[in-house]
């Protein structure tokens, strides 16, 4: 009776073993072989708007000067943002720059299409969500920026992200 019970712990802790063993090896195969992908994903941050415990809207926002500064330095910053929205939430979203009371617009809002390694690799992507990359004119004497996200009925939500420093 003792042997059965030694046998049935030393299979238990040899299949634990190779069960966690084998598994940690796949939770970064990707972002192992593609940097930008994983690059991208230490920037990103999930938002969403709630109201009385549901879910309106859920909002990918991607900080891409902090991704790779040298290519979006050019004095403005950048982010990449997926928006969805259930179904029946038809209200308009607005997406803003926060620097004290002030809402600062976006200069302008770009394709992905035209950024193809951004597009390929888009970090943590819902497929329902539509995706543009919102241009902000540079806040000088910040350390990081607040993005506010609110739609026409007065629901929000922010996300901080740390200014890059390059």
């Amino acid at each position: 009776m003792n042997a059965i019970k030694t046998n049935y712990l030393i299979i238990s802790v040899l299949l634990f073993s190779f069960l966690t063993g084998c598994s940690e090896k796949h939770a970064t195969k990707y972002s192992d072989k593609n940097p930008v992908y994983a690059q991208l994903t230490k920037y990103t941050k999930i938002a969403k708007i709630i109201e009385e415990d549901e879910v309106k809207a859920v909002v990918n926002i991607t900080y891409l000067n902090g991704s790779d500064g040298v290519r979006w330095d050019d004095g403005n910053q950048y982010f990449l943002v997926g928006i969805y929205k259930i179904k029946e939430n038809r209200s308009k979203l607005s997406i803003a720059l926060q620097k004290e009371e002030e809402r600062i617009a976006p200069l302008e809002i770009l394709s992905t299409e035209n950024y193809p390694l951004i597009a390929q690799n888009i970090p943590l992507k819902n497929e329902w969500a539509s995706y543009s990359i919102y241009k902000f004119k540079d806040i000088k004497d910040v350390s990081g920026f607040v993005l506010d996200i609110r739609d026409d009925k007065d629901r929000s939500t922010t996300a901080n992200f740390e200014k890059n420093k390059y």
